[in-house]
Order: structure tokens, then sequence, then C-alpha cells
């Protein structure tokens, strides 16, 4: 089948290629190890050897080398922690660009108007199809009609099957074969020719005999049925004609037998004397034999013409004229009814396909946006955590440094670090509110469902339009009349 509804077909591919084969972790933070990295900045060592040295001083009021190396190093961490946090969101926008739902409701809308108008155009070639097929219906109906009202019957014809047609047809043939064979036979033991000439002497009177019959049987004898008294005189003068034919044609066979077994050179004009002097004045039984098979075959080809078929000329062939045409309107009204059905499923499965994939997109939506929520919740915790590591690192410095101290400690020893908070990356671009996705999406699912009920109607209709087609003639017997308003 040809592809239907490009418009549709677009919307389902630009609602099915985007990519959420994501997995979401929240472990992506380092858990910082306080030991360790007080280890590895030699924090206790310092500490004590600046103690020693009564480093800073008691009037210190901010941060000495050693603990700008510890805030420096949480910072660096940090700083790295929102690299991944940046990473990450432009992860979760691009996969959100990626869902593009405006795109989505525009190519909605667009399918919407597009398929209904497809749809429409194809029901009108549709209809424009079976009417033809009904106009050449009712034309033949018309001609059935006035054939009927002219020879005053009502009753169907009399059809025959295509066996019984080559079975009438092969009697013809056999007739015409038989009778030239048997001809033959006779007329070559008295023709010049020999056998040879006998047979084409033969061949030329079964061929005019059987023929011959059989046109004057069908076309003129036939006339007798039609009504009215002259076309009775018609038939009457038809049967005569056979008669004569039949009768002329074999006493010409028959003298020409007897007057070519003396005769060489001028057998016809003694032929043409004989029969319009002495024309049955045969003075051979085979001769009367030859005759009389003439006579026989040629009954056998009028008798077989005459049932052959209604009996009323050109009603039959008529009959089937307006039978094929009927058949013809019912198969094409059958044809065009499963076109149009497929193609409203075919439109309702890619509706139903978008539909879904409509949800789905829904749904990771809202991955991607609880996801992105939880990446910064957890970012905002981290550097709470940094903070407090940070904390608990200045204090194994000091109290180190306390202790190796001989004056006392600075002031700013007791305070607590306050780690600068950096909030998340903005969000770069509009974002769909939960509340509002919902509602669009469920205006967009119902606008493909009244879709979808627009090509139902539509489908209806154009059967609906058939069934005019129906009715635009009143059916009169066999024929049609226009309908009256």
């Amino acid at each position: 089948m040809a592809k239907h509804f490009d418009a549709l077909t677009r919307l389902y591919d630009a609602v099915r290629d985007s990519n959420h084969d994501f997995k979401e972790t929240t472990d992506i933070f380092p858990l910082v190890d306080t030991e360790k990295t007080a280890k590895t900045l030699d924090i206790v060592k310092k500490g004590a050897a600046n103690g020693s040295e009564n480093r800073p001083a008691t009037a210190a009021k901010g941060h000495d080398e050693v603990e700008r190396e510890i805030v420096d190093k949480m910072i660096d961490i940090r700083e790295s922690c929102y690299k991944t946090v940046e990473r990450q969101y432009a992860t979760y926008a691009s996969r959100l660009r990626g869902l593009d739902f405006e795109d989505c409701f525009s190519l909605i809308r667009q399918a919407s108007s597009a398929s209904l108008t497809e749809y429409r155009a194809g029901v009108a070639v549709s209809v424009d199809e079976l009417f033809l097929k009904r106009q050449r219906l009712k034309d033949a109906g018309n001609d059935l009609a006035d054939i009927k009202s002219e020879y005053g019957i009502k009753r169907a014809a009399t059809l025959t099957t295509t066996a019984e047609n080559f079975a009438r047809s092969a009697v013809l043939t056999v007739l015409f074969l038989f009778e030239a064979i048997a001809n033959g036979l006779f007329l070559s033991k008295s023709d010049a020719g020999g056998i040879l000439g006998g047979v084409i002497v033969a061949v030329v009177f079964a061929l005019i005999n059987v023929v011959g019959t059989a046109i004057i049987a069908q076309y003129w004898v036939k006339q007798f049925n039609r009504g009215g008294f002259a076309w009775k005189v018609v038939g009457i003068l038809g049967i005569v004609a056979y008669g004569a034919l039949a009768l002329l044609i074999n006493v010409v066979l028959a003298d020409y037998r007897e007057v070519a077994a003396s005769t060489f050179g001028e057998a016809g004009r003694l032929v043409y004397e004989k029969v319009m002097t002495s024309p049955f004045g045969f003075t051979d039984i085979e001769t009367w034999g030859l005759f009389g098979v003439g006579i026989v075959f040629s009954l056998v080809a009028f008798i077989d013409v005459m049932s052959w078929g209604d009996p009323f000329p050109k009603y039959g062939r008529t009959y089937r004229r307006y039978v094929k045409a009927a058949n013809a309107y019912v198969d094409q009204k059958m044809l065009e009814i499963d076109k149009l059905r497929a193609i409203r499923a075919e439109h309702d499965e890619k509706v139903n396909l978008v539909i879904r994939q409509l949800s789905k997109r829904r749904v990771d939506h809202g991955v991607i946006l609880a996801a992105r929520a939880n990446l910064a919740a957890d970012f905002v915790q981290f550097q709470s955590q940094l903070e407090r590591t940070t904390n608990q690192l200045l204090n194994i410095y000091r109290d180190a440094n306390r202790q190796a101290r001989a004056t006392g400690d600075p002031k700013y020893f007791s305070q607590a670090y306050a780690l600068e908070r950096r909030d998340p990356p903005a969000i770069a671009g509009e974002v769909w509110k939960e509340s509002d996705l919902a509602e669009s999406i469920r205006e967009a699912q119902a606008r493909l469902e009244q879709q979808m009920a627009d090509i139902a109607s539509e489908f209806d209709q154009a059967v609906a339009q058939y069934k005019n087609l129906e009715t635009m003639f009143v059916e009169d017997g066999y024929g049609y009349t226009a309908s009256k308003a």
C-alpha cells in the first residue's frame, strides 16, 4: 500500500527519535577523607612548627599561609565539583531540548489539519471512481430497459455459460468439419481434381452451408420474436431465406457432383444449366446421400443457433452487459470501502503511537527535572559537608599550633570558617512547569483523539456518499430513470 499521512508520519518520527537512555546517580561528589588530607598537607607538623614560633601572631586577624592552603584546597574541590554540576546541567538541558514539546505540539496541529485534508481528498477521488462505474451501470440499465420495453417482456434474459458457448461453438465446428469431409469423400470420386479437388469444393460449400445458416438464424429468423406484425413478417421471410439457401447450396453441390464426373473444364456452366432445368434430377444414389447430408447438417446448425442464448435479438447481450456493469460497480464499491478503511486504520495506528510517545516523553521530562533537582540538592549538601571538613582541618592545625605556642593564640582561632556557597548553574531556556506541560499534553492528546474521530466521521460520510449514488436514480425494473425532485 502507498504511504499516507506524511505529516502524521513526520510527527511520529519526531516524538520517537528522542534519546533518554541515561542512568541518574548522586554519587558524583567525592567524600573528603579528613585524616588523609591532614597527612597529605602535613597540617600537624606545620601547626606545631608555626606555634613554636608563635605564628600567627596573637593579634593576627586573618588566616596564615597554612590555613589558606587548607581553604584553597577545599575551594578547589568545590570548583571541581561545580564543573561536574555544570556538565550534568548541560546534559539535562540537552535532553530537555530533545523533548522539544513546542515542536511536537506544532506538528500535532499541522498533522491534524493535513491528515483530515488528505483523507478528504482520498474520499473525493474514491467517490469519483465509483461515480464513473455507477454511470456505466445506469447507461447499461437504460439500454436494458429500452429493449425490455420494445419487446414487451419482464423476465430476465436467458444467458449461456462459457461451457455452453464452447459446446455450441464446438457443434458448429464439428458440423463444418464433418460436412467438409463427407462432401469431400463424395466429390473425390467424381471431381477431376481427385481427393484434393473434392475437398476444396466441399470446404467451400460446407462453409457457405453452415456459416450462412448460422447468420440467417441469428440475425434474421430471430427477429420473429420481436413485437409487432412487421417483425413477424421479417422473421418468416428469414425462415424462407434459410430454406432457400439450404436447398440451393445442397442442390448445387449434388448437381456439381454428377456434372463434374463426366465433364472437365465446363462444370460450372453445366451445373448452372442443370439447376435451372432439372435441379432434382439426380441419377446416382450417392448424389442423393450427399444432398441429404447437407440438408441434415444445415438443419442441425439452424437448430443449434436458434437455441443459443436468448431468443430475442440483442436482449441476451444487453442483459449480460448490464450484469457485468453491476458486478463491476459492486466490486469497485467494496474496493473503495476497503481502501478507505485501510487508510483509516493506518492513520489511527500512527495517532495511537504518537499519543503513547507523548505520554512517555512527559514521564521522561519529569525524570530529567527530578534528577536535576536532586543534583542541585546534593551539591548544596556537599558544600555543607565540605565546610565541615574545612573546619575540621583548620581545628587540627590550630590545636597543634596552640600546643606549641608560648603566647596566646589569635582570637579568630575560635571562629568557625564559613565556606562561600555557589548556587547551581542558571537554567538556560524556558522550562515547562509540570502542571502546564500536563495540560498541554492533555490538549494535544485530545486533539489527536478528535482527529481520529474526524477521520472516522469522514469514513462514515464516504460510505453515505456511496449509498447516495444508489438513490441518485430511481430503479425501474433493470433500467434507471432520473429521479424526480
